[in-house]
């Protein structure tokens, strides 16, 4: 059995009325992590707050907006958080959608409300940016390492997200419907279907990664050890002796033309004090790679300058926003726990919690 439903787009899809795999949060946020890096995305590392943030910090921060794309450190491809509620979420493929669980009496009634808010023009939508992803992705909490969930009997609830590898707009709402049924939305949509939603350039997102490192440089540069970018003059002499030695090494080894230590189109970005290895922009491609005289070059690290510097201002101790316990919030915390309110440790508090929490107070008064 089906039920129509009107698409963003205008046309009319096929909801399928099977039961849909439901993910629990033990009180943080959920988050959606590419099938490809699953095994860099590590959850929470520690029971206490850490200096960098683990990646569980990172998702907890973000609590300004109801769904936003975060890093996976070291691979280049994003992670999707279902932030602001510790909601339970499933993911409904025919609209591209996460539906959360905010209030309901049954399955059937949450559905259907979804239905109505997915159809309705008026909806009010907030725009959450882009997700970037190369492939089909899991659904988890993100308290849990990819290696968990990897596993053959893994301890944390998992949804798959068979999405299609591609650059995605998000949008989000949080909405009654009607006196008992609160329904939460995260859904996907190709770039074009929102054409006033504006997206920031690569341009743009080079500036502001670039901005990060080197403020982290300018404070740190002189403690630290960091990759070493490098300016004009140290490009044109890093280029000039990895390609007199990408063309001696071929001279000397013709039998072996898949082991590349070097192309011409390749400029250096970042290389060690002793030039033995580093980064390289790909001039023909917009992709950073990375080379070590032990292994060579390796294409494709990341999928451009932009999340290159992203990733490397996102490992940069100090940077992220550390979520450290407010202890003006403890005595709200001990509330929501002793009445059954999922509400986690660290990181932002619900607004829908704080708000209970303060009506119940006023009632005390």
């Amino acid at each position: 059995m089906t039920t129509g439903v009107v698409s963003p787009c205008g046309h009319t899809d096929a909801m399928n009325t099977t039961e849909p795999a439901w993910v629990e949060s033990l009180g943080g946020p959920l988050i959606v992590v590419p099938v490809s890096v699953l095994p860099a995305w590590h959850g929470s590392t520690s029971s206490e707050s850490t200096t960098p943030p683990d990646d569980y910090d990172r998702a907890c921060a973000v609590d300004d907006a109801l769904s936003a794309a975060i890093p996976v450190h070291g691979t280049g491809v994003q992670a999707l958080v279902l932030a602001d509620e510790p909601a339970t979420t499933c993911y409904l493929p025919e609209h591209r959608a996460f539906l959360r669980w905010l209030g309901a009496e049954s399955t059937e009634d949450l559905i259907s409300a979804a239905e109505t808010v997915l159809a309705d023009p008026a909806t009010a939508w907030d725009d959450c940016g882009s997700w970037t992803t190369d492939g089909p992705a899991v659904l988890m909490d993100a308290v849990a390492s990819g290696s968990e969930v990897s596993a053959s009997e893994p301890d944390f609830e998992q949804a798959p997200v068979p999405v299609p590898a591609g650059r995605w707009r998000v949008r989000a709402v949080h909405t009654e419907v009607d006196a008992g049924t609160w329904v939460g939305l995260v859904q996907l949509l190709p770039p074009e279907s929102c054409p006033d939603a504006p997206s920031p350039g690569d341009g743009e997102l080079v500036l502001q990664a670039w901005g990060q490192v080197t403020a982290w440089l300018e404070a740190h540069a002189r403690v630290a050890a960091v990759p070493f970018l490098l300016g004009p003059a140290g490009m044109e002499r890093v280029h000039g002796d990895r390609v007199h030695l990408a063309e001696s090494v071929a001279r000397a080894a013709p039998e072996d033309p898949g082991f590349v230590l070097w192309r011409r189109e390749w400029v250096p970005l970042a290389a060690t004090a002793d030039d033995y290895a580093g980064a390289f922009l790909d001039t023909s491609t917009g992709a950073v790679g990375s080379w070590s005289e032990a292994e060579g070059a390796t294409e494709n690290t990341y999928p451009s300058l932009a999340a290159f510097l992203q990733d490397l201002a996102d490992g940069m101790p100090g940077f992220g926003r550390p979520v450290h316990p407010r202890p003006e919030d403890a005595p709200l915390r001990d509330w929501a726990h002793a009445n059954g309110f999922l509400v986690n440790d660290r990181g932002r508090v619900p607004s829908s919690i704080r708000e209970a929490y303060e009506r119940a107070e006023g009632h005390r008064e």
